[in-house]
């Protein structure tokens, strides 16, 4: 392990997985991608994250990792019995994060990427990890079949610490781009979310698009924090008492309504959004990168889907070849 990844303070819990590996993505922007989790729980805490309070994640900021992923992955797509050809590509950690500082998990997560590589199925990867070399060297053996999202919402030291404590640090995270380009592999920037009255300011925003265009970045997708009820009170346990109300003080006299897959969020007014994400863009444009509002967050503003960059990478990948139950027996 490198000795510049952050150290964790969660504990790792081993258990066997016994449903189905690959899942339905429960994510409008992955309608139809099969997704693919490590376990269950992130160490990162992450004050902003929605996957802490679904109710199978481990009490306590626990992580529990299967230890049987890439077995059970493997016999899941290669039973002689199945009907279903494999997966053009699968969307990986829509609720953890593959490169967590433990050891066992990281080498669960390259047996069962390998297992996906080497069978022709693309991977379309999010992560705020630092991206280990052995990794980058697997995904620089497949080129096409991957498709690799740093999620980076700021290059703030002070941010970083105060919303995002145990994840790679936003240096790693640019160290994680330069690494990914140097070895060919296609990668995209996802800045989400935006914390409002935090992370949204110009400045901030202007030296992130300086950086990243440095790094032959051009397009990334964001969007803003949608609050959920669990998420509030992350955002008021966890935070200074100031920079919550900084936050949450946008919200104010927002209708509690169902968005994507919750029935209780609460979205940042449309007509302060809109202007938001105009003037981002425009910063952005100066640097020579395109900004995509993700629709799932925003589905009162006329955007598109933000894995369209995921989609548009595989749609040259033929779907694998998977063994499938004949009907004719000679």
């Amino acid at each position: 392990m490198d000795e510049c990844v952050p150290v964790t303070q969660a504990s790792l819990i081993r258990e066997n997985r016994h449903s189905p590996v690959l899942q339905p993505a429960s994510i409008g922007c992955l309608r139809d991608v099969p997704a693919i989790n490590v376990g269950r729980g992130c160490s990162f805490g992450c004050v902003y994250c929605y996957a802490r309070s679904y109710r199978h994640a481990p009490a306590g900021g626990g992580v529990s990792v299967y230890a049987n992923l890439a077995e059970r992955l493997c016999r899941e797509l290669d039973n002689p019995r199945r009907r279903k050809p494999w997966p053009r590509y699968v969307s990986v950690n829509t609720a953890t994060d593959s490169f967590q500082p433990f050891e066992e998990l990281l080498e669960i997560s390259y047996r069962a990427l390998k297992a996906l590589l080497e069978r022709g199925i693309g991977v379309s990867l999010l992560t705020k990890g630092w991206i280990p070399p052995e990794f980058i060297e697997l995904f620089a053996a497949h080129p096409d079949h991957v498709f690799i999202k740093i999620g980076l919402n700021s290059l703030r030291e002070d941010l970083w610490k105060l919303s995002e404590p145990r994840a790679a640090s936003p240096q790693q995270r640019l160290d994680n781009l330069s690494r990914l380009a140097q070895a060919g592999i296609r990668q995209g920037v996802r800045i989400d979310p935006l914390l409002p009255g935090l992370s949204d300011q110009a400045e901030d925003l202007q030296a992130l698009f300086r950086a990243l265009a440095s790094r032959g970045i051009r397009a990334v997708s964001l969007s803003y924090l949608v609050l959920r009820p669990a998420i509030l009170h992350q955002l008021r346990q966890e935070l200074p008492p100031a920079h919550a109300q900084r936050i949450t003080a946008h919200y104010l006299g927002s209708p509690w309504e169902q968005v994507a897959a919750s029935h209780c969020t609460q979205l940042l007014p449309v007509d302060r959004r809109e202007r938001a994400y105009q003037k981002i863009a425009s910063l952005a444009a100066g640097e020579g990168i395109a900004v995509e509002v993700c629709r799932c967050k925003n589905p009162d503003l006329p955007v598109g889907l933000c894995d369209l960059e995921g989609r548009e990478v595989f749609r040259s990948v033929a779907p694998g070849g998977a063994r499938q139950l004949s009907l004719f027996r000679g």
